[in-house]
Formats: structure tokens, C-alpha cells, sequence
């Protein structure tokens, strides 16, 4: 269950209620074909996904449509899927947008939409990671950051 949101001029006022609950990581690179790419899966954090500068898709489909179970790290909670199902949801991330992934959604961030080579912009992104356990206790947080 991918959420997404256009937060269009309210992105900014998220983004610090995100920093001051959460860890962020702040991304700055090139967006990748999509071959160069895999699958990521998560278990016990929430991505909340928002582009700065920039904008990239980002690929999503379910961990259950993997055929293969693949080595996960508990310690970096990731895992890697070497197979390429075709996805059931591409999201164009730009700024003001944020894509809310959940533990067992796979997902490939970090690709280049559909654009020519001499258009490809470095990309600023932060991903925030949310505790699941956080959302279980607090079924509102979304609603909460989001308004």
C-alpha cells in the first residue's frame, strides 16, 4: 500500500516535521538506467521518499511477486532482488512529491525517467526512515505530517 502525496508549497514544513521525528538521509546523485537497478525490500522501517532538486521514478510492486528469496540484512534492514518483475506502480518524484513505501514493498528508487541523456538532472533526495512500530502505535502519523 504505496502512498503517495503532492505537497506542492507545504513540502518544506514536512520535511522538517520528518527531520525532527526521524532519521533522513540526504542522497545527492545521477538518476541510473533502470538495468543498472534492483529491487529493495525493507522490514522494519517505512521510506517516505521526497526529491529536493531534481526528479526520478521510482519502481514498485510486491515482495511476494519474487520468485527467489534473497539474502536480507538485518543489520542494514535491505534486501536486494536480482529478478525484475514487471512493476505494477511507476512514480515520477519531483519536488512536492513524497512516496511513502511500507516493509515488504520492493522498490527501485534512484532511475532516470524517460528523458534524453543531455536533459538528466543531479538529483537531491532525502529519505526519511520511519520505525514501523511507530506507525502501528500512531495509525495517524501520516495524517499528522501531511496536514
Amino acid at each position: 500500500m504505496c502512498l503517495c502525496f503532492d505537497c506542492g508549497e507545504h513540502a518544506a514544513l514536512i520535511e522538517q516535521r520528518l527531520t525532527e521525528r526521524f532519521t533522513v538521509n540526504r542522497e545527492h546523485y545521477t538518476p541510473f538506467e533502470r538495468s543498472e537497478r534492483r529491487y529493495e525490500v525493507h522490514r522494519q522501517f517505512i521510506d517516505v521518499q521526497f526529491v529536493r532538486a531534481g526528479s526520478e521514478d521510482i519502481l514498485l510492486t510486491w515482495a511476494s511477486r519474487f520468485q527467489t528469496k534473497p539474502f536480507f540484512d538485518e543489520s542494514g534492514d535491505i534486501a536486494f532482488y536480482e529478478e525484475k518483475p514487471s512493476e505494477d506502480l511507476l512514480v515520477h518524484l519531483r519536488p512536492g512529491i513524497f512516496c511513502v513505501v511500507f516493509p515488504l514493498e520492493a522498490h527501485m528508487p534512484c532511475i532516470r525517467p524517460d528523458v534524453s541523456a543531455d536533459s538528466v538532472q543531479t538529483v537531491e533526495k532525502c529519505v526519511a526512515k520511519i520505525p514501523f512500530m511507530a506507525y502501528r502505535e500512531d495509525p495517524l502519523l501520516f495524517v499528522n505530517l501531511f496536514r
